[in-house]
């Protein structure tokens, strides 16, 4: 009798399992959400603010420090900067991504030794979505940010901090952004760094347009274009 049961067992497996595996594909495939397994990592380790909790940070800190590169230019940030192939981006320019995806300024501040191990006389940063998603304050993520402009600030440094983009991820997320940006322009007036307003060209009107983003943060290609365009003028007037 047990033996006529098993074929309903077995199918009962089946059936959960395919229905597990359909609600998970289902999540990533809402809104376009198709992440590769850098962005899928980023998404597991929410609530994590130490970004030393997924396997994906210490694999790719670990191979920056295996494996350092020396360069003119270093672009410094999470998966949004990950992402992007900046030697195909920037043609001309000696330039090293250091994008960690699901990074913060936790991490930020972990890894500045790496940053400076690239002998780059321009550093560029991109900080705090990951921060604030994860439900810290403006000021918590401000004073960490401060701290990396201190320490990686110098002479014959050219330090860029781009504005966090804003997303489409909702109007309380957005204004926490804003306001994180407000305070790093104000940081720069010191002169230990430049502030770079991306959001005036890629979300004029306060979120990212429908298509400049595959995932309301992630952005197209389009957004790298326009990012590019901009860091060009910026770039120029720093030493190389």
């Amino acid at each position: 009798m047990g033996r006529s049961y098993r074929p309903h067992f077995a199918k009962t497996l089946a059936v959960l399992a395919f229905l597990g595996a359909a609600t998970i594909y289902g999540f990533f495939l809402h809104k376009n959400q198709i992440f590769p397994y850098s962005m899928l990592d980023e998404v597991l380790a929410v609530n994590k603010m130490d970004p030393w909790q997924s396997p994906h940070f210490r694999l790719r800190y670990n191979l920056i420090s295996a494996f350092p590169v020396s360069a003119s230019v270093v672009m410094v940030g999470d998966s949004i900067t990950e992402l992007a192939d900046w030697r195909a981006l920037l043609p001309g320019l000696d330039v090293v991504n250091q994008g960690i995806s699901g990074d913060t300024t936790v991490g930020l501040l972990k890894r500045i030794e790496l940053v400076k191990r690239t002998g780059a006389r321009t550093i560029a940063l991109m900080f705090g979505v990951n921060d604030l998603q994860q439900g810290q304050t403006v000021e918590q993520v401000n004073a960490r940010y401060l701290q990396a402009i201190d320490e990686l600030s110098g002479p014959g440094i050219c330090l860029i901090v781009q504005s966090t983009l804003l997303t489409r991820r909702g109007a309380q997320l957005n204004r926490s952004i804003a306001a994180l940006n407000e305070k790093l322009i104000d940081d720069c007036k010191t002169g230990k760094c430049t502030f770079v307003d991306l959001n005036a060209k890629i979300a004029p009107d306060g979120e990212l347009p429908t298509e400049a983003t595959v995932d309301g943060i992630h952005p197209t290609a389009i957004v790298y274009k326009i990012w590019r365009d901009v860091l060009f003028k910026y770039f120029a007037a720093c030493p190389h």
